[in-house]
């Protein structure tokens, strides 16, 4: 196990909570781990009550699992990692599916919601196939730690063949899963690409939007785009600081991407609208800074720096 997927793993043991009374494997108010991409699932929202996310399973003939009839769904998005207990377990008389719900609180959300598997009678056998995006709890700390690595691993290695490509790909192979887990257990919702800018391949790292609508009768653009690089991208630069450094002979040039809302509150009542900041970075600088050999106005001033596709300054003085 990397060290960095060890990170990820001890991040997601802080979410494990004590499980009593287990008897067998599968059994409600157990307490349950999935590790599974969100959009593996097709939800439901409705007012006062809590969004419900679906899921149809089936197995192809070797067990494996096949969400929504989509045998890709592990090679789209990275996982979640949410802490939940299973509610609901019962088989349906009408199909002889089984049926099972799970509460649990995903990253970023405010109150329990639930997840429903109706898993077909293709899986034979059911709880075997579920532990592939399932962890159960149990007494062993080290037993679930092993689990939880052995299911983000392959997730981290796919990413790392679409970003790390041309001559990225022959950056040690430790590193590049390193980077996507690393941004990973600091951002769980992280996105990845590859991008070609100025003749240069980049690895792309969308952040996504943070969430946060600025009041733009109080905050001008300058400073939402300075405060988003202070609290979101600093942080994150300089944990890929030393991976940058590790890389040897090879340059990883990378991009940033971060999302925020905006609007007049004194119009409250039409919706936010949204930028989109770029950052295109220089490799050499991200570790002059990391190492407190530049300040971070140089790093920025050295990088191209995009809102919206267009070009900006940002003066960080001014938050």
């Amino acid at each position: 196990m990397t060290p960095a997927v060890w990170r990820v793993v001890v991040w997601a043991a802080s979410l494990l909570v004590a499980a009593a009374g287990y008897s067998g494997e599968y059994e409600e108010e157990r307490a349950v781990t999935l590790i599974v991409p969100p959009t593996a699932f097709e939800s439901e929202a409705h007012a006062w009550t809590p969004t419900k996310h679906n899921t149809t399973v089936t197995c192809d003939a070797d067990g494996k699992l096949v969400l929504n009839g989509d045998v890709s769904w592990r090679n789209v998005a990275l996982p979640m990692v949410m802490e939940g207990k299973i509610k609901e377990i019962k088989q349906r008389r009408r199909d002889g599916d089984t049926l099972l719900v799970i509460s649990g609180r995903p990253p970023g959300v405010e109150y329990d919601e639930y997840f429903r598997f109706q898993i077909g009678t293709s899986c034979r056998d059911w709880t075997t196939s579920m532990d592939e995006i399932a962890v159960l709890t149990s007494t062993s700390l080290d037993g679930y730690r092993a689990a939880v690595a052995e299911r983000l691993t392959p997730y981290y290695q796919w990413h790392a063949d679409q970003v790390f490509v041309g001559d990225l790909g022959n950056v040690d192979r430790d590193l590049q899963i390193e980077m996507i887990s690393v941004a990973h257990s600091l951002e769980p919702t992280v996105g990845f690409f590859s991008e070609v800018f100025r003749d240069k391949v980049y690895v792309g790292i969308d952040l996504g939007t943070s969430g946060v609508v600025y009041n733009t009768n109080q905050v001008n653009q300058n400073q939402r785009v300075a405060r988003e690089i202070t609290n979101r991208v600093f942080p994150l630069l300089k944990e890929l600081a030393p991976i940058i450094r590790d890389a040897g002979g090879f340059e990883i040039n990378v991009k940033l991407a971060v999302g925020y809302g905006y609007q007049g509150f004194l119009q409250q009542s039409s919706a936010p609208s949204y930028d989109q900041v770029s950052l295109y970075l220089d490799p050499y600088r991200v570790i002059l800074f990391a190492e407190y050999e530049i300040t971070t106005q140089a790093l920025i001033d050295a990088a191209v720096v995009l809102v919206n596709d267009n070009r900006v300054e940002v003066d960080l003085t001014e938050q």
